[in-house]
């Protein structure tokens, strides 16, 4: 072919003309040239289009194909031409995607009768969902993630003031905002200062500057996962719905909802849509659970163990009713009374720190004999004035939680705030060996059922009577287990068998079965009578709060008891703040005031001493007496003689006029002592839950020695 005669030609237009009369003279046209230059197999032809998809010539690869697609949609025919191409080739690519076939590990398929309790850790949780989005359908994750990410602006969405959901606050934003305490003559806030704050706290967590704010409140979900998680879960039900074998998330979804007593007909429908499995297979997943769960236990209460102390057994009675709404003689509604526990591995770092002999049952039984001659103090049970001043950093962490999460903020750290006391014996922070007991059809309600129950444990360690019986065992239960256990005890004296005069079980109360009884004592003290208006007990600002006042707790709910105590008292708190800053009657608004750190560590002072110090009470004590010695006064005066009624009259005035100029506080003295009891026990529930065994020990210590029950 000769070439030598092309013209030359410098606009780009009139080359492409030039072009297409040259293609056109053999026949062809752009459309078909291109088409066969892209189709051909001529081995030149390879080599010059061989760059196409290599990523040194995607770039003009893409070039190209974004000017076709230019093209095609200036109508709107074509638009709709070339979204019908886009879906043809997204099905395509969608239909390529999907997870290994095969059972696990070598395909996505989960047998649920070989489910382990591994399967729902989180690490292989994790594991299971980036595998899903990077190699099984990575292109369907991309595609929903980048619609739900479009619009995101929010940094975080908390669900708890919306039923809608919806986590815009445009209209809160559009309106001016108002001081924290808008009544006689708030402190003003620096603009500048007001929007670096702002500015903070929409910062990452990781990037904020104000220590006291590193805490993250109120934030639920955050919102810069929520895209993925929800691109992720459609992945895995159209997987599901693709490929019934790929069942990963369905089975961990099934057994969940089982557990947690979702209705068959709930559970039908999610498997319906592709969120869990049938019921039937989250059966067979518990039996599998079950049949592991067995044989650790038989395993961890083997005699061969060669652990010093035998694992704690937990036990609790449990009762249960199974509802029927339309009775008949073959349904009817059945009461269940039964026993739940687990058993508790101790940590062998732990036992590591002790003679192992302590933990025998010969040293048991000696220290047993011993206690009975055992020399008590009175400085045993006392505080000393350690633990007094740790109470004092308690009060303190508490007023200033208060002051930080309705009030105010820092406005910088030159005062460190400390909204959690001084730690004192921490454990260890480790996941514990707990395994669970088969729940048991027998009541610990008494003693024939206490019986009942180590039948049934044995029957679950598979160990006989003699096995059992021959180390120390400790059980931990409530109060009621304990006296029940030792009624049974009793019962069985003398004996001369070991597995008959169960002198080698040693009960010991639960923590938190202490906690259940102590705060009931102290929060029904404390209540009052709600049907007295008069009565300014607890149940007055629960009231105000929102909460019924007819119960004020039930012993089948610690939590609530527990929650409905803390919000009473860090409402009393909270008044207590603002009485200090000089607004009792203030609103708070939505928007904290920014003040320095040295000026509110001024107002958690003040308020401790002012409600909480000894000084407090004194001064409480000393106004008593005072009005109690200005009526005795009173008393002594009208008994006079009738020719020093003048005088009479005179001395009578002046102690009432001295009671007029300090009026007792209806209700001030059981106020700070309910202030002081409730900061006992929310300062010990925290304490557990921190696992400061130190601190706790210093609230029960308090609690013995101010009396409480």
């Amino acid at each position: 072919m000769c070439i030598q005669n092309t013209p030359k030609i410098s606009d780009i237009s009139e080359k492409i003309l030039y072009i297409g009369k040259v293609i056109q003279t053999f026949g062809l046209d752009p459309k078909r040239f291109i088409t066969a230059f892209l189709q051909s197999t001529h081995e030149q032809i390879v080599l010059n289009r061989h760059l196409w998809g290599a990523p040194i010539g995607w770039p003009s690869t893409f070039k190209v194909l974004d000017s076709i697609k230019t093209v095609v949609r200036k109508t709107t025919e074509g638009k709709s031409r070339w979204k019908a191409y886009i879906l043809s080739e997204a099905k395509e690519i969608l239909a390529a995607e999907g997870g290994a076939h095969g059972q696990f590990p070598a395909g996505n398929y989960y047998n649920s009768s070989k489910i382990t309790p591994g399967f729902f850790d989180e690490e292989a949780k994790s594991e299971r969902v980036v595998k899903l989005i990077t190699e099984d359908m990575p292109f369907l994750y991309e595609l929903l993630k980048d619609k739900l990410t479009r619009k995101a602006t929010a940094n975080h969405v908390d669900f708890g003031d919306s039923d809608s959901g919806n986590e815009s606050n445009e209209s809160e934003a559009s309106q001016e905002p108002t001081p924290a305490i808008p009544s006689r003559g708030s402190t003003p806030v620096d603009p500048e200062e007001r929007t670096t704050r702002n500015a903070d706290e929409d910062a990452p967590f990781h990037h904020k500057k104000i220590p006291q704010d590193l805490e993250p409140v109120n934030e639920i979900y955050d919102r810069a996962d929520r895209p993925h998680v929800i691109s992720a879960t459609i992945c895995a039900v159209v997987a599901f719905g693709a490929n019934r074998r790929d069942n990963a998330l369905q089975i961990q979804n099934s057994v969940v909802l089982l557990a947690c007593g979702v209705t068959e007909r709930v559970s039908t429908f999610l498997n319906y849509i592709g969120l869990s499995s049938s019921r039937r297979t989250a059966h067979r997943a518990i039996q599998a659970l079950g049949r592991i769960a067995s044989k650790k236990i038989t395993q961890i209460m083997s005699p061969n163990s060669k652990s010093p102390l035998a694992p704690i057994i937990c036990i609790d009675n449990i009762d249960f009713e199974e509802a029927v709404h339309e009775k008949s003689v073959e349904k009817s509604s059945q009461m269940f009374h039964g026993t739940w526990g687990y058993v508790h591995v101790v940590d062998r770092q732990l036992l590591k720190k002790f003679d192992p002999s302590d933990f025998s049952l010969e040293k048991y039984k000696e220290s047993i004999l011993n206690s009975a001659t055992m020399p008590l103090k009175p400085s045993v049970f006392l505080p000393t004035q350690k633990t007094s001043y740790h109470f004092q950093a308690v009060i303190k962490s508490q007023i200033t939680d208060v002051l930080l999460k309705y009030i105010a903020t820092a406005g910088d750290n030159m005062v460190n705030l400390r909204k959690n006391p001084p730690v004192i014996e921490p454990i260890e922070v480790k996941r514990p060996n707990i395994t669970m007991l088969k729940l048991m059809i027998a009541s610990d309600n008494s003693a024939q059922g206490m019986g009942e129950v180590f039948e049934g444990i044995m029957h679950q360690t598979g160990l006989t009577p003699a096995e059992f019986f021959s180390p120390l065992r400790v059980f931990e239960g409530d109060l009621g287990t304990c006296m029940n256990l030792e009624s049974l005890r009793n019962q069985r004296k003398p004996s001369g068998h070991i597995e008959n005069s169960l002198s080698s079980i040693f009960t010991l109360l639960g923590a938190s079965h202490i906690l259940w009884n102590v705060a009931q004592a102290v929060y029904l003290l404390h209540y009052g009578n709600y049907l007295d208006s008069n009565d300014l007990g607890a149940w007055h600002t629960l009231h105000a709060l929102g909460v019924p006042a007819e119960k004020p707790t039930t012993k089948k709910d610690f939590t609530l008891m527990l929650t409905n105590l803390t919000k009473s008292h860090e409402a009393s708190i909270l008044y207590c703040l603002l009485t200090v800053m000089g607004y009792p009657n203030a609103l708070l608004s939505d928007e904290k005031v920014t003040l320095p750190s040295g000026k509110l560590q001024e107002v958690v002072d003040g308020c401790y001493q002012r409600f909480f110090s000894p000084d407090a009470f004194n001064a409480l004590l000393d106004d008593e007496s005072d009005n109690s010695a200005s009526s005795e006064d009173s008393v002594s005066s009208k008994q006079t003689d009738g020719s020093d009624s003048a005088s009479s009259s005179d001395s009578s005035e002046a102690p009432k006029k001295k009671k007029d100029d300090n009026p007792p506080v209806p209700g001030l003295k059981n106020f700070l002592l309910r202030l002081r009891d409730f900061a006992s026990i929310v300062e010990c529930d925290r304490a557990m839950r921190a696992g400061d065994i130190g601190r706790v020990i210093n609230m029960w210590i308090r609690c013995g020695f101010s009396g409480s029950p």
